[in-house]
């Protein structure tokens, strides 16, 4: 796994454009590099593998009785 990372982000450093209609963003989290719609607001947007990772964080909590409710 630590190769196929290591080779994601080699690909992902080197220069890219997003497609018409969206932006080149940074993730918070782990740096990635992704494109995203232009009209999301910046400040909420993770890649969508630290997005998932929230995401299944937060219903594992929920789970277990550790969310706020």
């Amino acid at each position: 796994m630590k190769d196929e990372e290591a080779n994601a982000r080699a690909i992902n450093a080197q220069p890219w454009a997003p497609p018409p209609g969206m932006v080149k963003r940074q993730c918070p989290e782990c740096r990635y590099f992704f494109a995203a719609l232009s009209t999301e607001p910046e400040a909420v947007l993770l890649c969508p593998d630290c997005a998932a990772a929230g995401t299944k964080s937060a219903a594992t909590a929920i789970e277990k009785g550790q969310g706020s409710r």
